[in-house]
C-alpha cells in the first residue's frame, strides 16, 4: 500500500493509539485540594506523557486517553512509544495517593480497534 493510502486509512506509521481510562479520587470534588490533583493529573500524568485527555472529571473520572506525537528534538535520541506512555501514565496513577479503584484498559487503534475499544 502507496504512503497517500497508509496516511488516509490511519495504518503503518500513521497508526494512533489511545486507551480508556477510570479511576475515583480522594477527597470529594467540593475540597479545596481538588483542583490541585486536577493540575496534577493534566500536567505531570498526561501532559509530561505526550498525551492528551477527554472525559468526565468528578469525584469518578472516565475518559479516553490518546497518545500524542511527541516534538521532535535534535537532542533527543530516544523515541516516546504509546506502549511506554500507556505504562507511564498507569504507574503514575497507580504511585498517586489520591487514586483509587483504578482501571486502565489496553492500548486500542484508535481507527481501526472498535471491538476493543468499546470493551
Amino acid at each position: 500500500m502507496n504512503r497517500r493510502l497508509r496516511k488516509k486509512w490511519h495504518l503503518g506509521e500513521y497508526q494512533e493509539f489511545g486507551f480508556y481510562v477510570q479511576f475515583q479520587v480522594k477527597p470529594d470534588p467540593l475540597d479545596p485540594g481538588y483542583s490541585q490533583f486536577w493540575d496534577e493529573f493534566i500536567f505531570e500524568g498526561v501532559e509530561a506523557n505526550s498525551l492528551g485527555y477527554t472525559g468526565y472529571a468528578g469525584k469518578k473520572w472516565h475518559g479516553f486517553v490518546v497518545c500524542l506525537t511527541p516534538p521532535k528534538s535534535k537532542n533527543r535520541s530516544d523515541s516516546v512509544t504509546p506502549p511506554s506512555q500507556h505504562s507511564a501514565l498507569n504507574n503514575w496513577l497507580i504511585a498517586h495517593p489520591r487514586v483509587y479503584d483504578l482501571h486502565v484498559g489496553p492500548l486500542v487503534d484508535v481507527w481501526h480497534d472498535e471491538k476493543e475499544a468499546n470493551k
